[in-house]
Order: structure tokens, then sequence, then C-alpha cells
């Protein structure tokens, strides 16, 4: 379980610095219309990963606390 959090974790923040890019180059010239469609196609992408994945947080937040402390502290956990 550890681990599946350790990777949808990476997933997330890799996800939050590719719109953090796309934004700011989007930002920094909003007239050009390559870098709106860069920042839209990024957009686009990024909420299709982040809805195959939704999944994940949904499931893990339906797990009690106690019961979720002890999955993490289990061996090979």
């Amino acid at each position: 379980l550890g681990e599946a959090i350790a990777e949808y974790e990476r997933i997330d923040e890799t996800l939050g610095r590719v719109m953090s890019y796309a934004s700011l180059l989007f930002s920094g010239d909003i007239d050009d219309p390559a870098k709106a469609r860069f920042y839209q196609t990024m957009q686009e992408r990024v909420t299709d990963i982040s809805t195959h994945v939704l999944f994940f947080t949904l499931e893990l937040n339906r797990i009690p606390d106690a019961r979720l402390d002890e999955m993490l502290a289990a061996p090979g956990a």
C-alpha cells in the first residue's frame, strides 16, 4: 500500500509540474496561439490522466484512519 501511495504521489506531482509549466508559458504570452494550444492540450491530458487515477483517492478515503494506519505499519506496506 505504501508503494502504491508513493506512486500516486509521484504521478500527482508530475501532473502539477506539467500544469505549472504550461500555465507559466501561456501566461507569459497569452496572444501566442501555439502557447494557447499547448496549454489547452496539457489541460486536457492532465484531466484525462487525473480521471483515471481518481478512484485511488476515493477508495483510500473510504478506509477508516485506524485501519489505514495498521495497513501502512504492516511489513511490506
